[in-house]
């Protein structure tokens, strides 16, 4: 497995980390409505991106490549279902152990979009 664009990665690996680090006060001092502006904005980059990422999809290669592709899909709704299953309320380590783990959650999912396997057919493309 390989990363497409490992300098991308990295800079979306930050910005996690940094959107992660905001919600934390939020959370930790129960200031519902900006936390809940916060989220809702987080929803609406999730939608964004997701129609980027479909938007931007190679379909043919993602063709040639049916188990990596399911793989994908079935990995990603793993961790999506992981992440309904965090609780964000009770004792403050709690809610950090959950932000924590979600964070690497999100992690996997990133690492999942991005990669790519190595195992390619001789002369498919490598650009987009």
């Amino acid at each position: 497995m390989q990363i497409n664009q490992p300098r991308l990665f990295v800079g979306k690996l930050a910005t996690l980390l940094g959107t992660t680090i905001v919600l934390v006060p939020l959370i930790h001092y129960k200031l519902i409505i900006p936390t809940l502006l916060y989220i809702g904005a987080l929803l609406l980059i999730h939608i964004w991106i997701f129609y980027v990422y479909v938007a931007r999809i190679n379909w043919r290669e993602l063709r040639s490549n049916r188990i990596g592709f399911i793989l994908r899909l079935l990995g990603i709704v793993l961790f999506s279902y992981i992440l309904t299953l965090l609780h964000y309320q009770g004792a403050t380590t709690i809610v950090l152990l959950s932000i924590a783990a979600a964070v690497a959650i999100h992690a996997l999912i990133l690492l999942l979009l991005m990669a790519r396997s190595l195992r390619r057919r001789a002369g498919s493309s490598t650009n987009r």
